[in-house]
């Protein structure tokens, strides 16, 4: 569980200074039950962390889910 809450926390830091663009993050991830998955309660544990966190920061999270092979490979584009 340490490891995925690291995680989450690098992803926060990587993504904190995108949190100017707008009152709503935009994310895409992809089905990783029960971490992430769009029907999955609250969209999983790590969305419902992020959303969490993101939320006490004035923003609220819009996540997308791809399939598996779609999120890797659009996550490897430039």
């Amino acid at each position: 569980m340490k490891k995925i809450q690291l995680k989450l926390g690098w992803s926060v830091c990587f993504f904190f200074p995108l949190l100017a663009f707008g009152e709503t993050i935009k994310l895409t991830s992809l089905e990783w039950p029960p971490y992430n998955g769009e029907y999955l309660e609250h969209q999983g544990s790590n969305t419902a962390k992020l959303r969490t966190l993101l939320k006490q920061a004035g923003y609220d999270l819009e996540v997308t889910f791809l399939p598996w092979k779609r999120a890797v490979s659009s996550g490897l584009e430039k």
